[in-house]
């Protein structure tokens, strides 16, 4: 959690300074993986069934790890390329007890008058304890998945990739894996072609 504090604090550039934000930034896909045999036994868990029957192939390799799960690429007997998302193992007991530490912390830091003053510590604690929880729920964001898919299905530049629910469950989100360049990689927008505004614009509309 206390990684997982730092990556949600990287989005809320309301609250603190750009070269804070920037630093924190770094947490959001570059957290140290966990080992493949638990990843495997997560999956193989979840899913009841061994990952030689879920997948043709599965990469040791994460492409992402994050504080709560971590991708992988593997491929479905059907032949499809896809990228399996995975929770951490132990992830949800830790998370609950680290929310409990990082309350009494808030408790002890609203002693000081100058915190106090421009950030509302309690207010930010449950937004965070809220989001975070929220990002546990694998089917809740695959659902989600689904639901935005259709409400752009009209819109030629918005994509969506195809959840795969055979291979989803509680700890494990399997979705078509789409070629993709973060938004802020401003290097590749350009050596693509792509024009800032034009980015900009669409995801202001």
């Amino acid at each position: 959690v206390p990684i997982k504090l730092g990556q949600f604090l990287s989005l809320r550039v309301d609250l603190l300074p750009l070269e804070v934000t920037q630093t924190l930034a770094l947490l959001q896909d570059q957290v140290p993986a966990a080992s493949l045999v638990a990843i495997i036994s997560e999956i193989e868990t979840d899913l009841a069934r061994p990952l030689t029957e879920l997948f043709t192939w599965f990469a040791p390799q994460p492409v992402a790890s994050a504080s709560l799960a971590q991708v992988h690429l593997a491929g479905l007997p059907s032949g499809e390329q896809v990228a399996v998302k995975v929770l951490r193992p132990g992830t949800r007991a830790q998370i609950e007890m680290d929310l409990v530490a990082i309350g009494l912390l808030v408790r002890l830091l609203q002693r000081f008058r100058p915190l106090r003053a421009p950030i509302d510590l309690d207010r930010v604690l449950a937004e965070f304890s809220t989001v975070t929880r929220r990002e546990l729920d694998f089917v809740a964001e695959g659902k989600s998945a689904e639901r935005f898919a259709r409400d752009f299905a009209n819109d030629a530049q918005v994509y969506i990739p195809k959840v795969y629910w055979a291979y989803s469950g509680a700890h494990v989100l399997t979705l078509e894996n789409v070629g993709y360049f973060k938004v802020n990689d401003l290097a590749s927008l350009e050596a693509t072609g792509i024009q800032r505004t034009q980015v900009a614009q669409q995801l202001a509309q």
